[in-house]
């Protein structure tokens, strides 16, 4: 039986934590093509008049995706612990909102909701990465923490202004079972996408101690405690 998407954006509350704006809530379903025009219509009249302040809520249209994961469309609504406190907040439920998921769980099945927080970011402030390939997976808290911390160590020595790289936690729920962790990497076109292997050849050649601080640092994580769940990719609709 179909649950209500009030009842779904109502069971995450996010933790606390000290960065700002690096926790998010995630809503996968499913919406007919008759319907789609609608639900934009619903979300943009809603969210433009009654969105929280210092949150932000993205849109997402699936691409591509495993034949496990049958959804057409995320929500993903980001901020920091305080504006996603207030996000959630019980005494937030007028007659708007209830009007607001009335008219949208009439048009969506819900396929999975999930909400977790962001360890850092990488990207150009100045451009938009509506193209995203987003990555599930399963390891270890030790083997984790090591590979982020190369990465973001990497990342800052080494920048790249192509694609766009993030990678956080998930808490509850999720695309997949059994996941604790995700990364995104986005681009700006889908040129940039296809490309991206060529782009990663022509970085590694251009930056040889890049490729040699990485291969030093990966022999500091054992791979074999990581386990990708699933991946997939999605397109930016809208953000309010």
């Amino acid at each position: 039986m179909k649950k209500s998407i009030l009842a779904l954006f109502l069971l995450f509350i996010s933790l606390s934590y000290a960065q700002p704006n690096n926790r998010w809530s995630a809503y996968g379903f499913n919406v007919s093509v008759e319907n789609e025009v609608k639900l934009m219509e619903h979300m943009n009249e809603y969210f433009s008049n009654h969105k929280t302040d210092g949150t932000t809520v993205n849109l997402y249209k699936i691409m591509y995706a495993p034949a496990e994961l049958q959804m057409t469309h995320t929500v993903v609504i980001t901020g920091s612990v305080d504006s996603m406190s207030e996000n959630y907040d019980m005494s937030n439920i007028d007659d708007e909102w209830v009007e607001f998921v009335t008219q949208v769980d009439k048009i969506v099945e819900p396929v999975f909701q999930g909400n977790g927080g962001r360890n850092f970011i990488f990207e150009d402030e100045n451009k938009t990465y509506p193209y995203s390939v987003v990555t599930i997976l399963d390891a270890d808290n030790e083997n984790l923490r090591k590979w982020r911390s190369n990465t973001r160590s990497l990342r800052t020595k080494y920048p790249r202004t192509k694609s766009s790289f993030s990678t956080g936690w998930i808490s509850v729920g999720g695309p997949a079972n059994g996941a604790n962790a995700w990364f995104v990497n986005g681009y700006q076109s889908y040129r940039d996408y296809l490309t991206s292997f060529n782009d990663r050849q022509k970085f590694f050649k251009d930056n040889p101690d890049f490729v040699n601080e990485r291969e030093e640092l990966n022999e500091k994580v054992d791979y074999s405690k990581f386990d990708m769940k699933m991946k997939f990719m999605r397109f930016l609709v809208k953000s309010w």
